[in-house]
């Protein structure tokens, strides 16, 4: 994330629970978007808010970095204007819930704020907004990622 500018507030809320184990096996996570909503908001206004609610599995339960010890990243957005991802940590997974043999899964909240979106310096976005599309995916302790999901086009209103 050093190289990219921070143009989204994490406020995340994962309800994890341990999961059957009965899966394919899979060591990389499995990340399906439920919800987008709304599908704007405008620029600077820390009231405003696009909601990306997401459900997340992962088998081997290794997802979730120690934030105080830890460079790593485990979601990754993509705005399409700047063509680079930026990362966020979950938040703390309470360590009576992560089993590592039944692994991790739930659902989260990506909280995407109008006061860290900007629009573009031109003109014409000034005066008549401007549209993103968004992609995210997860990656777990040991490198693996998830699938990329397509989040859809979020316009970005004039204030």
């Amino acid at each position: 994330m050093k190289n990219f500018p921070v143009l989204f507030f994490l406020a995340l809320a994962v309800f994890l629970s341990g999961c059957s184990g009965k899966g394919k096996g899979s060591k990389a996570p499995q990340l399906d978007l439920l919800e987008v909503f709304p599908d704007s908001l405008r620029a600077g206004n820390p009231y405003d808010t696009v909601y990306i609610h997401f459900y997340m599995l992962d088998e081997d339960g290794d997802i979730g970095w120690d934030q105080d010890q830890d460079q790593n990243y485990d979601i990754y957005i993509k705005d399409s204007r700047i063509d680079t991802f930026a990362g966020y940590f979950f938040p703390l997974i309470d360590k009576e819930i992560k089993d590592l043999k039944k692994g991790l899964e739930g659902e989260g909240y990506f909280f995407l704020r109008g006061d860290f979106m900007t629009l573009r310096d031109d003109s014409i976005h000034q005066a008549t907004g401007d549209t993103t599309q968004l992609q995210m995916y997860i990656q777990d302790r040991k490198g693996n990622k998830s699938n990329t999901v397509d989040i859809g086009t979020i316009y970005i209103r004039p204030l």
